[in-house]
């Protein structure tokens, strides 16, 4: 729904506005994939700084491209479409470092990644420009 949202309607908060991105969102699932509409959801997604998508906002936080990501950086851009403004690394580094922790515990919970990978992906230095 984050995606039909951004791509397709307008910020509006209404009930009409609401039902219209349930019904696209359902059509979306019909002719995508959930990877596929992930993927669309990562290249459009709004990471604060003027960073649309993944590519920006690794090349713009990071100075690298997505596969050259590391697991930390991954977990704290993972963290940022929650509230990039607020969260914003720069300006409140301490609030999107424990985003970014969180996002790790998740991942560690979902057993994506081990506690001792998670731990030294949080203590890692991230390389923010």
């Amino acid at each position: 729904q984050q995606l039909v949202k951004n791509l397709f309607l307008s910020s509006k908060r209404t009930m009409s506005r609401k039902a219209e991105e349930a019904i696209l969102a359902v059509e979306m699932e019909h002719y995508y994939s959930k990877d596929e509409i992930l993927t669309m959801y990562l290249n459009t997604v709004y990471y604060g700084h003027n960073y649309y998508g993944i590519k920006e906002a690794a090349e713009g936080y990071f100075g690298t491209s997505p596969s050259r990501l590391t697991l930390g950086q991954c977990a704290m851009l993972a963290a940022l479409p929650n509230a990039p403004s607020y969260l914003d690394p720069y300006e409140n580094y301490k609030g999107a470092k424990a985003r970014q922790k969180l996002v790790l515990a998740q991942m560690v919970d979902q057993g994506m990644i081990s506690q001792a990978e998670a731990d030294y992906a949080y203590k890692q230095d991230l390389g923010i420009k």
